[in-house]
């Protein structure tokens, strides 16, 4: 930094150091290390709050069986506030998760999968492993300073509910190149000017992520006990088991959501108040 500014980034590793100066330096570091989410940790000088993290870890599994279907499996025993998952890669493959608070994620995953004995991964074995850490508690409330912005997991970019990130990080990602590259045309990678990016993000995404911090706070802890009663109140009706996916992943999330809360069941559910709030942001 000088004199307040950001003008580029220092490079570490062993004995070795480099510094690159640029006209504005775009902060998507994520959020799962030490050397992540640079805005928040090195020029706004704090941190995620730790209850509100969610650790993951994933592993590439091969020979496994039922290549096509794709497993989520809500368990607050393994995965409180999160949940675990089977996703089929092809070929024998899929990636296995599981992402919660306050987990070991390594830990966690290696007992999910040994204690749930799942048949289609009886003969599988790990291939690679990919961990991370998730910031739950929503977007920072301000997603750049004099020359620098963050986007994806860095800014807290991400949907709570399921822990979608790549979607926003890649939308987010093109707003910020190309204010970016005005501002530095301009001549001004001042925090004001670069606060167009801000803006435009929030006008896309924010209803989204406030819906998902809402309706993740509303499972709470009792997450099987209101899972296993909202899936029971899915069954048979496929436009509302559609509406949920919808909903659990962040697609479509206005039009989806206010189908999904029309069934009194699951209204029920979630409670009054939620809905009530939920369809207030809409």
């Amino acid at each position: 930094m000088s004199n307040g500014v950001v003008r580029g980034v220092r490079i570490e590793a062993g004995g070795w150091l480099e510094r690159i100066e640029c006209g504005i330096v775009v902060d998507a570091t994520g959020a799962g290390a030490e050397w992540s989410s640079l805005l928040l940790r090195k020029v706004f000088g704090v941190d995620w709050q730790r209850e509100k993290l969610a650790f993951s870890n994933e592993y590439l599994m091969g020979n496994v069986k039922d290549e096509k279907g794709a497993e989520i499996i809500f368990t607050s025993y393994f995965a409180p506030g999160g949940h675990a998952w089977i996703y089929p890669m092809g070929k024998g493959f899929a990636m296995v998760g599981i992402h919660g608070i306050r987990v070991h994620p390594d830990l966690a995953l290696d007992e999910f999968i040994g204690k749930q004995a799942l048949p289609r991964l009886a003969n599988a074995v790990p291939v690679a492993s990919f961990r991370n850490q998730l910031p739950l508690e929503g977007p920072l409330d301000q997603t750049c300073a004099d020359g620098v912005i963050a986007v994806g997991g860095a800014a807290g970019q991400i949907y709570p509910l399921s822990g979608e990130g790549l979607r926003y990080a890649t939308r987010c990602g093109e707003i910020a190149g190309k204010v970016a590259v005005e501002a530095i045309t301009d001549g001004d990678v001042s925090r004001e000017r670069l606060s167009e990016y801000h803006r435009s993000w929030r006008a896309e995404f924010w209803f989204e992520f406030d819906v998902g911090k809402l309706l993740h706070s509303s499972l709470g802890g009792f997450q099987d006990r209101k899972m296993d009663a909202v899936l029971q109140a899915l069954k048979g009706k496929p436009k509302f088991q559609r509406a949920f996916i919808n909903v659990f992943t962040g697609f479509d999330l206005k039009g989806s959501l206010g189908f999904l809360l029309k069934d009194d069941e699951i209204a029920r559910v979630l409670g009054r108040g939620t809905v009530e709030k939920a369809l207030a942001l809409k």
